[in-house]
């Protein structure tokens, strides 16, 4: 009498496990199995690709300049112009500024005082000696405002944001002018 190889595979399992190990005997079970893990494959497929559409989409990266003129751009003076407005408002001022001056020049501004800053403005800014001065006035005048509560009315503010304005165009065409020197050498 002869027995197929799976039929002789089980005749050698202890007699404790021959009630644990089936095999379906007829081929209609298997198409059952191979659609249901098929189904489960799509399932899967299906779960995943709706996730991936839920992630927004990343945003372009944006320069730190761009961030930059944008704050700058988008910083109002305060109205009702109260004294904790004023200190905000050329806090907020003064950091553009000396973050304009970080991106335009190998000077950290913002870790700085504005006695520190003196050396480094006159001489590695490209700017003329009353250009450096200028900056510096208005960084100790930010100073006086936000520290000394030093009055300041909404006309020398907005005065103030039109020179931010002017002087962050100067530092970025500096940049601009520094960085195609540097390309073409």
């Amino acid at each position: 009498m002869s027995s197929s190889p799976t039929q002789a595979g089980l005749d050698r399992l202890p007699n404790a496990l021959l009630g644990l190990v089936t095999y379906p005997r007829s081929s209609k079970y298997w198409w059952l199995i191979a659609a249901t893990l098929g189904g489960i494959a799509i399932l899967a497929a299906l779960w995943y690709v709706r996730r991936k559409a839920k992630t927004p989409p990343s945003k372009p990266d944006i320069s730190p300049l761009t961030k930059l003129r944008t704050r700058l751009h988008q910083l109002r003076t305060p109205s009702p112009f109260t004294e904790n407005a004023a200190q905000t408002f050329y806090f907020e001022l003064d950091m553009i500024l000396r973050e304009f001056i970080e991106l335009s020049s190998p000077v950290e501004a913002t870790g700085m005082t504005v006695r520190e800053l003196r050396r480094p403005l006159r001489e590695r800014l490209a700017l003329s000696n009353k250009g450096a001065e200028e900056m510096l006035s208005f960084l100790a005048r930010c100073e006086r405002i936000k520290f000394a509560q030093s009055p300041s009315d909404l006309q020398e503010a907005q005065l103030m944001l039109e020179r931010v304005i002017e002087w962050s165009g100067i530092l970025t065409r500096n940049r601009s002018e520094a960085n195609s020197v540097s390309q073409h050498e």
